[in-house]
């Protein structure tokens, strides 16, 4: 995909989860939403001139890649997803931050 569109500068997606799909919700940990609605930074490609246009990950407690992703498409930066499995995401450790965010 990045060959053949060299626009490209964020690519994410192609997420394989062994174990509970579900994650509080950056916005309202009160809720559980399912992986599929979010973008998980362990997939990310990112080309380099990216970072000079969006600026680097935030240092916030919780889903730092969701809100780089935010800002990179606020800029308007060419995004695209992809579902061949490139990233196997292994969510049955019962202290993870995806399960303790916002349990406080």
């Amino acid at each position: 995909m990045l060959l053949q569109d060299q626009s490209i500068m964020l690519l994410h997606g192609g997420v394989e989860v062994f174990g509970d799909p579900y994650v509080r919700d950056r916005h309202d940990p009160s809720l559980l939403i399912h992986l599929d609605e979010c973008v998980i930074g362990g997939t990310f490609v990112i080309r380099r001139d990216l970072f000079e246009t969006v600026g680097r990950f935030s240092e916030i407690d919780y889903a730092d890649d969701a809100e780089f992703f935010e800002r990179a498409a606020e800029k308007g930066c060419v995004i695209a997803r992809t579902d061949h499995p490139t990233y196997r995401y292994y969510r049955d450790t019962p202290d993870a931050l995806t399960r303790t965010h916002g349990t406080n």
